[in-house]
């Protein structure tokens, strides 16, 4: 059976997951909680604070990487000797040069900088995170009509097929690591007789779609948290959970595996009114009336900045204010939306009002 349970935000879907892992633990049934690799030390730690210390025997935290290292060691596979970020560039602009001679459309640069050999690294991940070869780039570059773009698709190919040579010489490709694991669950039943659990996804690369659909026919129970309100919510923030549940749907119909939907509409996170109402209809274009009625208090404050620099001044001394009134660090975060802009100002920022901090990507 496979349970999608939908809420937004603080409706208290995580919630569900731990009462069943606490009945788990409880039963003695093996369990798998699957997270982000971003939230997989949180997710430990919470689970080591609100499960009794015998759910250490069942009961575990994993992402999908983690995943494969533990079957790897049960059933055979696992490698470590994995080439680090600069080992893999210097490969990668290995395999550039040495193809440039066959290259139609791509060219190193005449100041010989590694530009293309990033670019060429970005798409080997891309494309082996979603599980396209590259036979099979070649092969459609050859049954299409001759095109710039099927100039490229050769080039990128004949590229990363030297660079696979060149990787494969000395080292595991940790990109295909996922791959084997895909291949492997293809092969073998490794979760039988286990509940497994999803929490906070929103998307999944190619290679871990296929993973999931071999948990689903796999697993004993499956539980995955969506966060939207209902499979029928179309809100202009949630396209790509909603394609997320449609996607995990069709694929519980393909199967012919039972499901069932839980739906959660009460937030239970936040006590104030007006984050409530913001969590819920922040982004619906009927909700204008709703939201002229929020009520002042302390939990909304809007600061229009006369700049980067502005924001950043103000975000410290606010948080700065927040630590004098009693707030700790930890329960503190600054979120932008793209943390590159403001990398090497909001630090400066910090420093000035001596607030120790660690920037997350």
């Amino acid at each position: 059976m496979i349970y999608f349970i939908y809420g937004n935000p603080g409706t208290g879907k995580t919630e569900i997951i731990f009462k069943r892992l606490e009945e788990d633990a409880a039963n003695g049934k093996n369990a798998i909680l699957i997270v982000p690799e971003q939230i997989t030390v949180e997710m430990e730690r919470d689970v080591l604070r609100r499960l009794p210390p015998s759910a250490q025997l069942n009961v575990e935290v994993l992402n999908f990487t983690r995943l494969a290292n533990k079957l790897f060691r049960i059933y055979g596979g696992i490698t470590y000797n994995f080439a680090t970020p600069a080992i893999q560039k210097l490969l990668m602009w290995q395999a550039v040069k040495k193809a440039t001679p066959f290259l139609t459309e791509y060219q190193i640069s005449k100041n010989d900088d590694q530009s293309l050999a990033e670019a060429m690294l970005a798409i080997y991940k891309e494309f082996t995170a979603s599980g396209i070869s590259f036979e099979s780039v070649d092969k459609l570059s050859e049954s299409i009509p001759k095109s710039v773009l099927t100039n490229k698709l050769k080039d990128i190919s004949t590229v990363c097929a030297i660079y696979t040579n060149l990787l494969n010489e000395s080292f595991s490709d940790e990109n295909k690591e996922l791959a084997s694991l895909s291949k492997l669950l293809d092969e073998v039943s490794c979760l039988n007789n286990i509940n497994v659990y999803l929490d906070g996804f929103s998307s999944l690369t190619g290679i871990e779609h296929n993973i999931v659909k071999s948990i689903f026919r796999q697993a004993d129970n499956c539980y995955v948290t969506i966060g939207i309100p209902s499979p029928g919510f179309k809100g202009i923030d949630t396209v790509s959970l909603k394609r997320f549940s449609d996607i995990l749907r069709r694929d519980c119909a393909a199967l012919g595996i039972r499901s069932h939907t839980i739906e959660l509409n009460e937030n239970q996170r936040s006590s104030s009114a007006s984050l409530k109402l913001i969590s819920s209809d922040l982004w619906q274009l009927d909700s204008d009336a709703k939201l002229t009625n929020i009520t002042a208090n302390d939990s909304i404050e809007l600061y229009r900045a006369a700049d980067i620099y502005d924001e950043c001044e103000y975000a410290s001394a606010r948080v700065k204010k927040l630590i004098e009134s009693g707030y700790r660090y930890r329960d503190i975060s600054i979120i932008a939306r793209d943390v590159e802009k403001y990398r090497g100002i909001i630090d400066q920022s910090l420093d000035i009002f001596d607030i120790p901090y660690f920037i997350s990507d």
